[in-house]
């Protein structure tokens, strides 16, 4: 073989290398592209939200979904403070999620999450805010196309979505697996109001 056929076969094959890698972690699904993501953590921060990280191979600005392995798809915001669409960025992504999407889940056990990156700009902030039938079908899909990742639930939901809703103004104190008191706290605006009755 001479030495230009050589060199020619070592760059197609380099670039059927290079375009093969570049399909790996990718699946069409329903018309779109979604990667294979992972999740690395998963925690209850100090404003009672779930935030969820994790590595992707989804390119940046690709919308974040996910799921648990009922196929129910889970609310899940790029930011703490308002609702966006959370997207890749540098090969990670961030989700926040409100805890009492975890209420089915008791403290301790463990839950499968799915979680995909969606070629940029299939999806809007109203697909993911109020799901659309696009949407639902990809939470669907998402158990059947990519390994689960398992996390363990190390927070009681219930506890931190009351906590999420109420805010810092009252006490809540579990009295048994499914009862809680909620009693406002003395020195705030609510208890003052308590105290006075």
């Amino acid at each position: 073989m001479s030495k230009k056929r050589k060199g020619l076969a070592l760059m197609l094959g380099l670039l059927l290398l290079v375009v093969g890698l570049a399909g790996c972690g990718s699946k069409e699904i329903n018309g779109m592209k979604a990667y294979k993501s992972e999740i690395t953590s998963m925690k209850v921060q100090s404003n009672n939200l779930v935030k969820i990280e994790g590595t992707t191979s989804a390119p940046d600005g690709s919308a974040m979904i996910i799921a648990d392995s009922k196929k129910h798809g889970l609310l899940a915001s790029g930011s703490e403070t308002e609702f966006t669409v959370p997207k890749a960025k540098n090969g990670k992504f961030d989700l926040y999620i409100l805890p009492y999407q975890f209420v089915d889940y008791k403290k301790g056990s463990t839950i499968k999450l799915f979680v995909a990156g969606i070629e940029s700009g299939k999806l809007s902030k109203k697909d993911i805010s109020e799901p659309t039938s696009k949407v639902k079908k990809l939470y669907k899909a998402l158990p059947d196309n990519f390994e689960a990742s398992d996390q363990k639930v190390d927070f009681d939901a219930k506890y931190n979505a009351l906590k999420y809703f109420l805010g810092n103004e009252v006490e809540i104190h579990k009295s048994s697996s499914n009862l809680y008191t909620i009693l406002p706290k003395e020195d705030t605006e609510l208890g003052d109001g308590y105290n006075a009755l």
